[in-house]
Order: structure tokens, then sequence, then C-alpha cells
């Protein structure tokens, strides 16, 4: 990779070849505090990134429910002015860094102004690509005395690393490169920039990662604030493989993590380099008595391989335990490409937690035999993360995606993994089997290359099947965000039994619904299925430029699709989708789904109860409208800026891991003994539910709330 297909930056690249990177985003953490007045107080961490110094700024908020009696039936959040957003940052003052070298856990200390007490090899020059060039022979201790006391921010401010610049030998620098100096009134050391990262918060740690080459951990200092977050620990997976742009050749050359960490120091870097730049999952489990939060994270285009943490070490009397280990390209004959995405962590029918990594990409062509698409699947409990399968794809495609994890029955253990391919393809693991070796996977879609799939389906539980619901578009490199091939959104039916294969086309078996565009609104049609077309499930077309790149949201039976589309010459403005579609038929939605309430710029869309009637004089359900003589509620709306979302309902405090609808392998919290609910149908009680945005503005969320019943004699004795 050569630039950051993730943000633009107005400072000069120094590869001549390049286009100026794409906007980025992050979706804001949420969680959750005690109960006061009878409702749980509300929390989210948003992520602020500086692309001209290549820095970062985490912001903690209360998020407080708007009070007006004048809008009855509608719940949402209050508006947050700045210094809401702004006025609370973790704090940094225990910061505490590890890195993996080649001969194991390092922490990186500073006695007086230099690194101490490394052992075997890995301390010296070679380590971190200090290396002397013609003549020119860098100090020894480098890497001791410059570098990593510049990375880890060992000394009190930068103003050291403008004596070292000054410094000479023999008349010629001392060192091999100039530092970089960071501005401590502006907090330009405290993170590098947050780009394809996400940040989340489980069980009272706060995460996130960055391309300053490390894994930020932060911990709840505990007290009356819950967002009194600390710095607990940084982590560097030296050893990670990747390639970088060699200026002087202009050819791809192979290089590590730790030998890349120089390059980010180096005066004059304008964030061109990826450091730790892809998705993880936390999870707070229970083994055996004692609470365990793992971690196990994607390098993104930072490397080729994944890293596995148990944050809870963290505060034992050795951080360095607190790295399980790190998976890299060529381990135990592991084909890894630049594993971009999310992977997943499950408890598999074995009884032991696992880690879920997709084999990811090699290269950009998708048809180059060298991307491997497989799964990869490893024991999380072993220390040295022991293989436990690996299922290969045989016709595969570009290599695998992030995956999404199901368990069927709620029971705790995972049964299938759901992961699509650049090709196109879309594909079922079965993971049922007690014994690795009998796992399988086989296709439930087939597409083809120009509709690629980089992101991870969602799954939706219907009353005899479960929809697959996926897009297709990627912005992996520049000429991705410049294409305009048509793309689509899929949800293709699995029912347990069946083997058919779904495919885009006349008479495929997928019913077609089409997407229309009134001024920011959108509609679906309610086509029905007829003559088998739609046997197989439904797609939806998307129109020039649109491409999915997320993960949907499903809330009750709608799943919430954020469509991107990068605009204006240079590809550096950005248009946002979010689309809700029925899942069981990829149409329009109604008054008892679960249903956007779009922005009052429609003045034809019911905000509140009794907000808009009818010509008859009829009450108008919130979050529709009437047209052409009838009621309709919209779909989705349009925003002309770059758009991530994270779901909140505040009636959802728990945490759990486990979705409704089995979707099992994300982020979230494993309580011993309890399982998720199993109602997907309606929301069991009023209360905010909105999709909170990277900026903190928010979509509200309606929809039907459970009626009170008598429950039956067959559900007292379940």
């Amino acid at each position: 990779p050569e630039v950051k297909a993730g943000r633009c930056t107005n400072a000069a690249h120094p590869n001549s070849k390049a286009k100026p990177p794409s906007p980025a985003l992050t979706a804001p953490a949420l969680w959750f505090g005690p109960v006061q007045n009878g409702k749980a107080e509300m929390y989210s961490a948003s992520v602020s990134t500086y692309p001209d110094s290549s820095s970062s700024r985490i912001y903690l908020q209360n998020l407080k429910r708007k009070t007006d009696t004048s809008r009855p039936g509608r719940y949402s959040l209050a508006d947050l002015a700045k210094s809401d957003i702004e006025n609370r940052q973790p704090t940094f003052t225990g910061r505490q860094t590890i890195i993996r070298l080649d001969k194991g856990v390092h922490q990186i200390k500073l006695q007086g102004n230099e690194v101490a007490n490394f052992n075997g090899n890995d301390g010296k020059n070679d380590t971190f690509g200090i290396v002397s060039e013609g003549s020119f022979m860098p100090d020894a201790d480098e890497w001791k005395k410059v570098l990593l006391p510049w990375t880890v921010r060992g000394l009190d401010n930068d103003n050291q690393f403008k004596t070292f610049n000054q410094e000479e030998k023999d008349g010629k620098p001392k060192y091999s490169q100039k530092y970089r100096s960071r501005d401590n009134s502006k907090r330009e050391r405290d993170l590098g920039d947050i780009v394809n990262s996400p940040i989340v918060a489980v069980g009272g740690y706060l995460a996130t990662a960055a391309n300053d080459g490390m894994v930020h951990i932060f911990k709840k200092n505990g007290g009356s604030d819950e967002r009194s977050y600390n710095l607990k620990l940084s982590y560097i997976p030296g050893t990670m493989p990747r390639q970088y742009f060699d200026n002087d050749t202009s050819a791809l050359k192979d290089s590590t993590l730790a030998k890349e960490l120089r390059t980010f120091a180096e005066k004059g870097y304008v964030g061109d380099r990826y450091g730790v730049d892809g998705g993880f999952v936390l999870r707070k489990v229970e083994r055996n008595g004692k609470d365990h939060v793992f971690m196990f994270g994607a390098m993104g285009f930072g490397g080729r391989g994944a890293y596995a943490l148990d944050l809870t070490k963290a505060d034992g009397n050795d951080l360095k335990n607190a790295s399980l280990f790190d998976v890299k390209n060529g381990d135990n004959s592991a084909e890894l490409g630049y594993t971009v995405g999310t992977p997943q962590i499950g408890k598999t029918h074995n009884g032991k937690y696992a880690a879920f990594l997709a084999s990811g990409y090699a290269t950009k062509k998708i048809d180059d035999q060298t991307n491997k698409t497989a799964l990869y699947v490893y024991d999380l409990e072993s220390n040295n993360g022991t293989p436990i399968a690996t299922i290969n794809v045989p016709d595969g495609k570009g290599g695998l995606s992030s995956p999404t994890l199901v368990d069927k029955d709620l029971d705790g253990t995972v049964d299938i993994a759901y992961a699509g391919d650049r090709g196109g393809n879309m594909y079922r693991f079965d993971l049922s089997n007690n014994d690795p070796t009998k796992w399988s996977v086989r296709t439930i879609f087939k597409g083809t290359p120009d509709k690629p799939i980089t992101s991870a389906p969602a799954v939706s539980k219907l009353k005899d099947k479960r929809v697959v619901i996926f897009g297709t578009g990627s912005d992996l490199s520049e000429d991705d965000v410049d294409k305009k091939d048509i793309q689509s959104i899929y949800g293709i039916f699995d029912n347990d039994t069946g083997t058919d294969v779904a495919e885009e086309g006349q008479g495929k078996g997928l019913l077609e619904q089409h997407l229309t565009q009134e001024d920011k609104t959108l509609f679906l049609t309610d086509y029905k299925r007829s003559d088998g077309s739609g046997d197989k499930g439904w797609v939806v077309k998307l129109k020039d430029g649109q491409r999915v790149t997320v993960k949907p949201t499903v809330v009750l039976r709608t799943a919430f699709v954020t469509i991107h589309k990068y605009t204006g010459t240079d590809k550096c403005g950005a248009e946002t989708a979010i689309l809700g579609i029925n899942t069981a038929d990829g149409g329009k939605l109604t008054k008892k789904s679960a249903r956007p309430i779009v922005p009052e710029a429609n003045k034809d869309v019911a905000q509140y109860s009794g907000h808009k009637q009818t010509a008859k004089g009829k009450s108008i359900p919130i979050g529709c409208m009437e047209k052409n003589g009838g009621t309709v509620c919209p779909n989705g709306y349009v925003y002309d800026k770059p758009v991530n979302v994270r779901y909140l309902d505040e009636k959802k405090t728990d945490g759990f891991s486990t979705t409704a609808d089995g979707d099992a392998g994300g982020s979230g919290i494993d309580p011993a003994g309890k399982r998720s609910g199993k109602n997907n149908r309606c929301f069991s009680q009023k209360g905010v539910r909105t999709l909170l945005m990277n900026d903190l503005d928010s979509l509200d969320i309606t929809g039907p709330t459970c009626g009170m019943k008598r429950i039956s004699w067959r559900e007292v004795f379940y």
C-alpha cells in the first residue's frame, strides 16, 4: 500500500505517483453507567484526527436524553455543544509500552533518557531499520537514545529531539535522520492518527489502534465519573511483516512494523504510512472463576497478521503477559495478506474460545493467485495461539473478507460463519462439529469481481431461515475510490438445509427492489415474489459511485446499511446514505418495522405522535408520511458528509456480545449462565434508539413496542 485510503491531507506527498487519500471516520464507542432516576447513564468516546500532525484525540461524552413534552412519543439524545463534546479526554500519565520483537516481548522502560534492559539480540539498530548508508555510520545507540524514547513519548516534551537533530560526529549528522517535534500544547504527542481502526468500550476498558504503530488500552479509574479513563498499556506488534514503497527504486521492499517506527518519527513525515490500522474485537469472559478481556485485532494495511491480548493481565506484575500471541504470514503455513477488516471471537463446539481471522488481501489485483481465500481459527486460551483449523475456500478469489459468526440456537457456542471475497462471492462455513477437521465451507452466493465484497455480512433471523445481508464495493485503494461500477446490496436466504447457490440475474432466484431518492429521502419498492422470483433472497442496486464497505446494523428486522460515495474532482468529499431495508424481502418499511425518523428537512414526515395527519384526519405513525394517497415510511436519508454509525439502544444495557439474531462474534460480554433474548420483532420498552454518528449527530429509530400479554404455560416451563 502506498497511501492511506482513509483521509485527505493538504501536505505534499513524498511519493509523487500517489494520489491524495480519501476521507475517513470512526464511529463512537458506547457504554452505560449506573442507573439514576430509573434510567442508565449513557456515555460515548469519539475520535478527532488531525492529518497535519498525524495525531488524534479521544473525547469522552456524557449523553443526555432530550426532554420535550411538546413532542410526545419521540425519544432522542440531547444536542451536544462543542464544549460538551470536547471537555473531557483520557489521561496519559500512566503510559507504559510493550513491544514484541523476534526474541520475545519487551517493556520499553527508560533509565535516565535511554531505553534499558532489552535482553538478547533485539537491542540494536538493525532491529529498527537503522542502518549505515555508504560511508555514513549512525550512532550505535540511536535505537535506545532517540528512536524508542520518541516512540513511547518517554521524555516530557520533544525539545530534546531538536537537540539530537543538531548533533554531529566528525562533521556529519550523528543520527540516521532528523526527528519530528510534536507540539505538547496541541496534544500532538498523545496518539497517532486513528483512521480505519475503531474505538470500543467493554468491561471497563476502552481500546483503539493508531498509525503510530500501537494498540492503545485505556482503563476506567473508578470514582464517580464514568469517563475517567487512563492509558494503561500501549502494545507494538513489532514483528509484523509488511512492505514499504522505496522512493529511490520505485519498488516495494519487505520490512516489519518495528523497522517502520523510524518513518513515523522522521521530520517532515506527512502521515502516508500505516501502523496498526485494522479492526478488532473485545470480549469479556469468565474462565475458571476469573474474568478475562480478550482482544483480537487485525493489522489492516499495517501488516500481514493479527495480535491477541488479554487486557486483564496488564494489571499484573508483568505487563508483558498482556500479549498472548501474534499471528503472522508464514506462521504455521498461514498465507495471510494485509488483514483489512475485523476478525471475530467465539466459543467453539469443543468449549474453547477461538479467534477467527480472514486471510485478507495479498495484492491489489483480485485474480492474482497469491491472494489466499481462507478462514484461520486460533486457540485464544493458549498463550501461543495454537491453530485450531484452516478452512480453505477452493475457488475463492481475491482473499477472504471479514467474517461474521452465528450462534444458531443462542446457546453460547458458534455454529456458522459467513464471509465474502473480492470475487463477489459469499460463503457459509459450517463450524458445528466438535472436530475442527470436519468443519467445511460452501458457496451460498456467486458474484463477480466487479462487485467485490470487502466487509462483513449481517444476519437477520426470520421464522424459517436466516437472511445474510451484505453490500458490495471497495475503497481499499485510490483506484477503487475512482470506480463507478454499479454495486448492490443483497439478502441471501439460508435455511440450513438447502444447497442451492444464489446468483444475480433474471430467473436466478433473487427478488429485485428499486431504490429511489426524492431530495435527500430514500424509498424502496414493495415488489412481491412471483414465479419463483425471490425464493433465494433479494437484491437492491445502488447508483453510480455508491458502495458498501462496512457491516450493516440489524435492528429488529430492519437492516441499516451505510452507503458511501466519494465526491469532488479529488474524491476528498463524501456523501453517505443510511438505508433501512426490510430483511424479509429487501423492500419498504411499515409501521411494524424498525424505521428511521428522517431529519425535519423533510417537512412531510411525522417527527412525533400527532405531528402529521392524513387527508382524512388520521394520525400518521412517527417516521412515516402521506404519499400518493397512502401512508409511506421512508427507508433512509442522504447526508452530505462522511458518516459511520454505532447503534445505541438505551434499554439494552447488558452489553451481551450475541444479538437476538445470533450474530455472535463481535465485541461485548459473555456473562456466565446468561444468554441473549430471542425477540427481534418488537422493542421491549420505549426509549432512545439511534444511530450515533462519528460527529455525534444521530439518526433516530422508532418501531413497534411489544404489547403486554399473559405468558403461556409452555413459556413458564421452557
